[in-house]
């Protein structure tokens, strides 16, 4: 595996970071793929710790760039946006970042594709409970039967790593064990003399997911439970996933060529 390349769906934050570190250990290329949504800012965050990644690894051994895709997660989320708020109702405001999770998976095996790169990987990690889709087993098992259907192999290796920014600080990566703290109301905090207390984000911020969470948080785990969610969220990515494979197919066929019926 040491001669082979790896993707990493990278955001730039700490369980990224670790996916990446971990890759640059068991492959001989690593390439950094961060995508690039309208609803995302401060996309220079992501930036941080790749320099801390090749002061460590070297230079030659990454890669890093950035792909669009809005197009992809608006045809995930609003091609059929009418009949699916009939069918999800309120839930869908959380499928909101379902859809841009899936849009990132879609450009990376497209990327995949025309780079001839085998294996992918990202930072997806368990929280408990997992209310977000992405987090959740059963959905990360699609995840990876997507990636199957084209050639590609699909990992979560920091999946149960509890603290990936004590990790990174282990390996020497980064020269701070707390770089995981985020505090987003209290500015003093956020300004504070303290560095275990000040504001550490280091992945690009977005606004699409607050009033998902907000909705599973505080409305519909306490009260339908997270067995109803993890139901619903799988429901979610079975109607869009056939969706996401003919989004793939289109992009390679018709501008490269290159997926062979073998792979399909």
């Amino acid at each position: 595996m040491n001669r082979r390349e790896v993707l990493v769906l990278y955001s730039g934050g700490s369980d990224s970071t670790l996916t990446a570190a971990l890759a640059c250990m068991r492959f001989k290329k690593v390439h950094l793929l961060t995508c690039r949504a309208s609803m995302m800012y401060n996309l220079q965050k992501a930036k941080a710790n790749v320099m801390l990644l090749q002061q460590k690894f070297g230079k030659d051994k990454l890669t890093h760039k950035f792909l669009d895709s809005d197009e992809i997660f608006k045809t995930i989320y609003y091609n059929a946006y009418r009949s699916d708020l009939r069918k999800f109702g309120a839930y869908l405001s959380a499928c909101v970042c379902a859809a841009c999770s899936l849009s990132w998976h879609v450009t990376a095996i497209i990327d995949c594709l025309k780079n001839g790169i085998d294996f992918a990987c990202d930072g997806e990690r368990y929280e408990d409970p997992p209310i977000w889709a992405e987090q959740m087993k059963p959905i990360l098992e699609r995840v990876k039967k997507l990636y199957k259907a084209f050639g590609v192999m699909y990992e979560n290796p920091v999946y149960d790593v509890v603290r990936t920014d004590e990790k990174l600080f282990e390996l020497g990566v980064t020269k701070e064990r707390d770089v995981k703290l985020e505090r987003f109301a209290d500015r003093d905090i956020r300004h504070s003399q303290h560095p275990h207390l000040r504001w550490k984000s280091t992945q690009p911020d977005c606004h699409g997911g607050i009033i998902g969470v907000l909705y599973l948080s505080c409305h519909f785990v306490p009260l339908r439970g997270q067995k109803i969610n993890e139901k619903i969220a799988a429901k979610y990515y079975d109607q869009k996933i056939p969706l996401c494979r003919e989004c793939i197919q289109n992009a390679c066929i018709s501008k490269e060529g290159i997926i062979t019926k073998k792979r399909l």
